[in-house]
């Protein structure tokens, strides 16, 4: 349970990031993040998940992680 909500976490988090960053790019406007042009209050939808996660220590107990669906692919964070 634990993984599925960090990886719906990152997943909500990666949603935003990757919407804004193509907006930015087909409307070439890189400073408008820093504007009204983009709310990044968008990025709060992760905050229950990830607030569920640090509640729990999952967070703090792991000295590496797997990219959702990549197999044996270990990061060191």
């Amino acid at each position: 349970m634990m993984r599925y909500m960090f990886n719906v976490a990152i997943i909500l988090i990666v949603l935003v990031v990757v919407t804004f960053v193509h907006n930015m790019y087909l409307n070439d406007n890189w400073n408008e993040l820093f504007d009204s042009a983009y709310d990044i209050t968008y990025l709060d939808m992760s905050l229950p998940f990830l607030i569920l996660l640090m509640n729990d220590g999952y967070l703090a107990n792991r000295s590496s992680f797997t990219i959702a669906g990549s197999g044996s692919n270990h990061i060191n964070a």
